[in-house]
């Protein structure tokens, strides 16, 4: 009987395992979801969460929680032990990072136009200019003027999402202090 119940959780374990998987590591799958309402999602089931964690490129970019029977229909696509796995702290560590670097790309972005329309004016001002000059240097001013209005709604747009998602990762017991790498 002993042989028999060991046998049977051999046969158990392999199958629970990959066959190149180590005793005790559940092979994971790499799956394609179909979802009512027409999207589809790459990604490997949770079902203790009820999550997909969402692959893109063999990086795990985030978790979705979602209702099982949102579910259309499941492909399996491979195997998926090689893609490491984030918690949800570390997904949302990792929005917050992206985020630092979007909003002090934004706040360059915003500085590089005020300095590039304040050197249009100083080397115009004061100058007659023919009309043909006058009117092509009017259209860098424009130019100049809308590129300072769109880099600040950059950075005020940028800078929300930011504080959205610092909220999120402090929500989920994120520590670190992402606002002092906001330069």
């Amino acid at each position: 009987m002993n042989r028999v119940l060991f046998l049977l959780s051999i046969f158990l374990a392999s199958n629970l395992c990959g066959a190149d998987a180590k005793p005790g590591e559940q092979s994971r799958m790499l799956e394609r979801f179909y979802m009512r309402g027409g999207l589809v999602y790459e990604g490997i089931w949770n079902p203790t969460n009820s999550q997909i964690h969402l692959v893109k490129n063999s990086n795990h970019v985030a978790n979705l929680t979602i209702k099982t029977n949102d579910i259309v229909k499941r492909v399996d696509l491979g195997d998926a032990r090689e893609i490491q796995l984030l918690t949800d702290l570390q997904a949302a560590e990792k929005v917050v990072a992206y985020y630092v670097q979007a909003v002090n790309a934004a706040k360059k972005r915003a500085v590089l136009a005020v300095q590039n329309r304040d050197r249009l004016h100083q080397t115009y001002k004061g100058k007659n200019l023919d009309p043909t000059t006058y009117g092509n240097v009017m259209v860098r001013y424009k130019a100049a003027d809308d590129e300072i209005t769109n880099s600040q709604a950059a950075l005020a747009s940028g800078t929300t999402t930011f504080e959205s998602a610092l909220a999120n990762y402090q929500k989920l017991g994120g520590k670190t202090d992402y606002k002092a790498q906001i330069q």
